[in-house]
């Protein structure tokens, strides 16, 4: 029993200094989108739930060696926080060397899982013996009504601490490596890679389980530790959101005794080692790459009905890298349409039928490798980027996967608002085609240094601007705007 232990969020005001992280660079073919909670009022009005406990990094070395991470926090953004700027140090500083084998690639990556986990573990040693020496001023076998009726400020503040301890996170790890994709996770992030076939189809791969509590591999492993199914599903689903592997949570593991869920077990019923796939080619038919937190993927269900939420999510994000001018374009521009139509099933619906009242914390990593924006700014230097890009690839390969579907046509996409479908939304927040056609580099003649060349002439503009000054014809308000403007040129 985790006398103390209340449900909810730990709010998280944390600043956010610089971190060494800050230092490593960017990989430019990489977007990132979310969203915080929101809870729904009755009357349709939108609330935050807490802080977004969501974390990410997308860093590129060089160009046979990048790294992405995707943390998706429970009881607030301590530990996904914490995994962000740990993990990246335990796979990037030295680790891998040019000759790294396959198998030694892998021992890296589960290093690292082990790594943040110990040295997570080992900042908590104050706060755990607090709770401890609290936990001793209860007299023993006191029930939870008991302790909060006779000893309410030491209750309070095991409850404080019980929120602290009991923070944890799901983590997906994707590395590229000499022109070899690996992944690595805990927990029920998902990630997936786009290819498109001989036929120009474009099949979808998870490369990673979910470590939940639908997972009949990962409820077998915990009936062998004596856990009632039940019981499990249960205690898993209160303290740890459903995941059976995270980083952090210290009342699913050191302190499961503690719960009467998981007390029966015979060792820690939720543990750290990630799942990890690896060596996959990174070839001609790799489009891009999707990680996602289960927040995204839960609301794109509720919302579609869909029972293959990675096609619904696969086909938004074509329709936005068909649409959008940059790639954190396509990434935001996918989150912010499930954010609307999910807002907008919950107004569709009578109250007393309504499944949900709200969504959680989304977040959407999106990494183009060879998928074609037709829209892009800077064409010339997207351009240069993705040829950067084309030195990772190999010659084509087949990969086996554990899981590939075959997108439909993006049109005939589920994912449907009461008013307005997805579709409707991407036609709605495009550029005006006229604007875009100004926009596009590729089309317009470049100048020595590759800039835009001049193609309207103003000249005659200000010059009529400039005689009506002098004749003080000019209005206040023009006269602003003609200094601005020649400012700003």
């Amino acid at each position: 029993m985790v006398v103390g232990k209340t449900l909810g969020y730990l709010p998280s005001f944390e600043s956010h200094p610089r971190t060494w992280t800050d230092d490593l660079p960017l990989c430019p073919l990489t977007g990132v989108g979310n969203s915080p909670s929101q809870f729904y009022r009755e009357d349709g009005q939108r609330r935050q739930g807490h802080p977004n406990e969501d974390r990410t990094f997308h860093f590129r070395i060089d160009d046979s060696f990048c790294l992405y991470g995707m943390f998706d926090g429970h009881e607030g953004s301590h530990v996904s926080e914490f995994a962000s700027q740990k993990m990246p140090a335990e796979i990037l500083l030295g680790q891998l060397k040019e000759s790294s084998s396959s198998a030694e690639v892998k021992e890296v990556l589960k290093q690292a899982f082990t790594l943040v986990e110990r040295g997570y573990f080992e900042s908590l040693d104050d706060i755990l013996a607090q709770r401890a020496d609290l936990q001793g001023k209860l007299p023993e076998g006191t029930s939870d009504y008991d302790a909060m009726k006779e000893y309410p400020e030491i209750v309070a503040q095991l409850s404080d601490l019980n929120r602290r301890v009991g923070a944890g996170s799901t983590a997906i790890v994707s590395l590229i490596f000499k022109e070899r994709l690996y992944a690595a996770g805990v927990g029920n992030g998902r990630i997936l890679i786009c290819r498109t076939d001989d036929y120009g189809q474009i099949h979808v791969e998870e490369l990673l389980p979910k470590h939940d509590v639908i997972n009949e591999k990962e409820l077998i492993r915990l009936g062998e530790l004596d856990i009632d199914r039940e019981n499990a599903s249960t205690g898993l689903r209160l303290l740890c959101q459903g995941n059976t592997r995270c980083i952090g949570n210290y009342l699913v593991k050191g302190g499961y005794k503690e719960c009467e869920h998981l007390s029966a077990a015979t060792s820690e019923p939720v543990i750290h080692d990630p799942t990890i796939v690896g060596d996959v080619p990174v070839d001609e038919s790799c489009r891009f790459m999707l990680i996602m937190t289960d927040g995204l993927v839960k609301a794109v269900e509720e919302v579609s009905d869909t029972k293959d939420p990675n096609m619904e999510i696969v086909q938004l994000t074509i329709k936005q890298f068909n649409t959008q001018s940059t790639i954190m374009g396509v990434a935001q521009a996918v989150i912010d349409q499930i954010v609307r139509c999910h807002h907008e099933r919950f107004l569709s619906e009578e109250p007393l039928s309504r499944k949900f009242n709200g969504h959680g914390d989304m977040t959407l990593l999106v990494r183009n490798f060879t998928y074609p924006m037709p829209n892009a700014l800077l064409r010339n230097v997207t351009r240069s980027v993705e040829s950067s890009s084309r030195q990772l690839i190999s010659p084509s390969s087949t990969i086996s996967s554990q899981k590939s579907v075959v997108v439909k046509d993006s049109s005939s996409c589920d994912l449907d608002c009461s008013c307005d479908t997805l579709t409707h939304l991407a036609t709605s927040s495009s550029t005006d085609s006229s604007e875009m056609q100004i926009r596009r580099g590729n089309q317009l003649p470049l100048n020595a240094d590759g800039k835009i060349a001049p193609y309207v002439n103003f000249s005659g503009y200000y010059k009529s601007v400039e005689d009506a000054r002098r004749k003080g014809l000019l209005s206040k308000g023009i006269d602003y705007y003609y200094e601005a403007s020649f400012f700003d040129l």
